[in-house]
């Protein structure tokens, strides 16, 4: 069981249609890879929140007085017909209920989704993180300066990410490695200060729209996340929630 394939199959999981094999199958791959289960993890609780802030309608009066009127008017005898203006009318309301109940849900949904989207990213880069910091990987090139980082990602991503020396703030440049985030390559540019190891994750994903910065607290790391120029970034240590602001 891969990576792409469990995130084929996940949906298909978690709604119990996969046969009892391969649902095995997936549950091993998860509980052995950190970037598998904070996507299930994070999934799931997508659809916790959804059913929470899904909106339930009573229908409009008129449409209910209506109803009721066709269903006393079917205990008619037989052969007696029904206005055809009432169905009509009854038709209409349906179609209007409908059509303001699936504008309302998108508009409601949308702000819900998209946030799951955040917190299974931010899940995902704290998993890296902490998966680098447990082994022995945490950056593929070692450097302080950051000319002779920049040239060692030509070749391996579609993309210029930008590699600061912030060492004046006390963000001492140690190194980079190549990541994958939100299914797409990324790289992970390495920093530390105070023998707090940061990485920063940076990776191309749509909407390519500059994000404002926005700080979340994700199992004890401080996790920021902003987007601009095309890239999204996503800073994850343990420091404090002010320092790495």
């Amino acid at each position: 069981m891969t990576c792409l394939r469990t995130r084929q199959m996940l949906d298909g999981w978690l709604d119990g249609e996969l046969d009892p094999a391969t649902g095995e199958q997936m549950a091993r791959h998860v509980a052995q890879c950190p970037d598998c289960l904070a996507l299930r993890d994070a999934r799931e609780q997508l659809r916790v929140t959804l059913r929470a802030a899904a909106p339930r309608f009573a229908a409009p009066s008129a449409l209910r007085q209506s109803v009721l009127r066709q269903l006393n008017a079917s205990e008619r005898p037989r052969g007696t017909r029904l206005p055809l203006l009432a169905w009509w009318q009854a038709l209409t309301l349906a179609g209007a209920a409908s059509l303001a109940t699936a504008l309302i849900s998108v508009a409601l949904l949308r702000p819900v989704a998209d946030a799951g989207v955040a917190e299974s990213v931010r899940e995902q880069v704290v998993s890296r993180h902490v998966a680098a910091l447990a082994g022995t990987r945490l950056y593929d090139v070692a450097s302080t300066d950051s000319h002779v980082i920049k040239p060692w990602f030509q070749g391996k991503i579609d993309f210029s990410p930008m590699v600061r020396d912030l060492s004046h703030s006390g963000f001492v440049l140690q190194g980079a490695r190549q990541e994958r985030v939100a299914g797409q390559a990324a790289v992970a540019v390495v920093y530390k200060i105070r023998e707090h190891p940061v990485n920063l994750f940076v990776w191309r994903q749509a909407p390519a729209g500059d994000a404002a910065y926005e700080l979340a607290t994700v199992r004890g790391f401080s996790v920021g996340t902003w987007a601009a120029g095309g890239l999204r970034y996503a800073a994850v240590s343990d420091l404090d929630a002010a320092d790495l602001d």
